[in-house]
């Protein structure tokens, strides 16, 4: 299949759904000043209670800004190539499925239907799992590197990582592995367009079945057929509406989480 980098805008309905797409994303820039508005709790809020209740009580809320926030940054690059006018086959998709993932994650995290306790080891176990894929990139490093001398920064991450198992450990809080993002997606987020997201991510062939085909002339290769490909302007539209409502009801949760506008 050959790619076309935008659609033609053509019609009446595909200039609507680009309209749609421009009319989510200007909610992007208002989100992200309410976000980083965030830097202290206000006294009595969940997130200042977990955080003088146990040692790893800020875990959990630090997770959930740096999720949101990639959330959002995320959805500002989608923003910035709309204004260009430019309407990418794959890509978009890509930023919108962080922007799921993103929000997702941070619900999870401050999710405030579970007790405080759970609420904090899940922010520690993110944080174990996040030391164990900072040893495994600096493991590639070094195996990539073995021939070259390499400066030592603080400690690695498998020395952090074992020094919050044993944290862990010390307060109670059991050290297994993260729920799968599919899991998190299901009860947090949208799992059926975080998988169809994930599609135009990984290059997934069946990604197609949700992008405009137009037939080529030529011949078939290997009994397929020859088509140019571009986005289904509808699809992107509703997606990323999707992902800008997810994402303000996460930005809301955790304003919540904070104690403000309660």
């Amino acid at each position: 299949m050959n790619g076309g980098t935008e659609p033609t805008l053509g019609t009446e309905e595909d200039r609507a759904f680009a309209q749609e797409i421009h009319t989510s994303l200007t909610a992007v820039e208002p989100l992200r000043v309410r976000l980083y508005a965030l830097v202290k709790p206000v006294r009595g809020s969940r997130a200042l209670q977990s955080e003088k209740r146990h040692p790893l009580g800020h875990l959990h809320t630090t997770f959930a800004m740096q999720a949101l926030g990639v959330a959002l940054d995320n959805l500002l690059a989608w923003n910035l190539i709309v204004q260009c006018g430019t309407y990418p086959i794959y890509a978009h998709m890509t930023l919108l499925r962080a922007a799921l993932e993103g929000a997702a994650t941070a619900r999870w995290l401050v999710d405030p239907s579970v007790d405080y306790r759970e609420r904090i080891r899940r922010g520690a176990i993110m944080q174990l799992d996040d030391w164990r894929q900072r040893a495994a990139f600096e493991g590639a490093v070094s195996a990539a590197t073995s021939s070259q001398p390499r400066a030592r920064l603080g400690k690695s991450g498998a020395e952090r990582m074992a020094e919050h198992h044993d944290a862990m450990q010390r307060s109670g809080i059991t050290t297994e592995r993260m729920p799968p993002i599919t899991k998190i997606a299901t009860d947090h987020g949208h799992l059926a367009l975080w998988r169809m997201t994930s599609a135009f991510a990984h290059g997934s062939p069946w990604s197609a079945l949700v992008s405009d085909l137009v037939e080529m002339p030529g011949e078939p290769l290997w009994g397929s057929r020859r088509a140019r490909i571009s986005p289904a302007m509808k699809y992107s539209a509703f997606v990323t509406k999707v992902a800008v409502d997810l994402v303000t009801k996460a930005v809301g949760e955790v304003e919540s989480h904070y104690g403000v506008g309660t």
